[in-house]
């Protein structure tokens, strides 16, 4: 079997629908690391998020955003000015690609439901790519289980 060479993340769990308040994000150690892809998932929503962005810090206590991931305000990768999820975004996702050299250690979202009828229902989670070590377990990937497609012969 193949090594694997990512490790996954949950940064915010499947919970019960927000309105009018911010996830508690987990932070993600990215030490060992060289890239990020987080991705911010909106499920149900009647209401446009007030913010989103990814936040970085070396001590997991003070938190500031990434340059480049502040969302409404920084520029998306076709070039067009980025959107924050609207009460139409349902089921989409927002995902931000990290080189992680130079960075700080941890990274979290900062994320916060606008104030509608019924509110938000969103998930992330952070998938940690090029590490200096591979993880050789299922549970150092990150993962309840992994199963491995070999190459079709």
């Amino acid at each position: 079997m193949q090594a694997p060479v990512c490790k996954l993340v949950s940064m915010i769990g499947p919970d019960a629908v927000v309105d009018n308040t911010t996830w508690t994000s987990s932070a993600v150690d990215c030490r060992g690391y060289n890239h990020a892809r987080l991705v911010f998932y909106v499920g149900a929503t009647d209401i446009a998020l007030s913010a989103l962005s990814v936040q970085e810090s070396d001590n997991d206590s003070d938190y500031s955003d990434v340059d480049g991931t502040v969302v409404g305000t920084d520029i998306a990768l076709d070039g067009s000015a980025s959107d924050l999820p609207s009460a139409t975004d349902d089921d989409k996702f927002w995902v931000f690609d990290i080189a992680l050299q130079g960075r700080k250690r941890y990274l979290k979202f900062a994320a916060t439901a606008g104030d509608g009828t019924t509110g938000t229902y969103a998930a992330a989670w952070a998938e940690l790519y090029r590490p200096d070590i591979a993880p050789n377990t299922t549970a150092e990937m990150g993962a309840a289980e992994h199963l491995n497609v070999p190459e079709y012969a």
